[in-house]
């Protein structure tokens, strides 16, 4: 665990470094929002929940926490998604 953290770490402090795209390098979640009528997230790592309400996301730095209505999924791919609908909050819980 020790090794890990510290692997981590090493990593972040290079690509700050050579100011690399973290979400890339770093397999950080990448959330964008265009208006609040659609979401694009990459770097996922799957749906834990989903229903026309409520969509939750999990990723590497947590559960990504989608609120609205009339939501759906209308892109999904390995590491990419697109939500559209009518959104009102979005969030991460750790």
């Amino acid at each position: 665990m020790v090794v890990r953290r510290t692997w981590h770490s090493l990593k972040e402090q290079f690509v700050r470094c050579l100011e690399l795209p973290q979400d890339t390098l770093l397999d950080l979640p990448k959330v964008t929002l265009i208006g609040a009528r659609q979401l694009q997230v990459e770097n996922h790592r799957g749906v834990l929940e989903y229903n026309t309400h409520k969509i939750r996301i999990n990723t590497t730095q947590g559960e990504l926490v989608v609120d609205g209505a009339r939501l759906r999924i209308t892109g999904i791919f390995l590491q990419e998604m697109v939500i559209d609908g009518r959104i009102n909050s979005v969030g991460f819980i750790r």
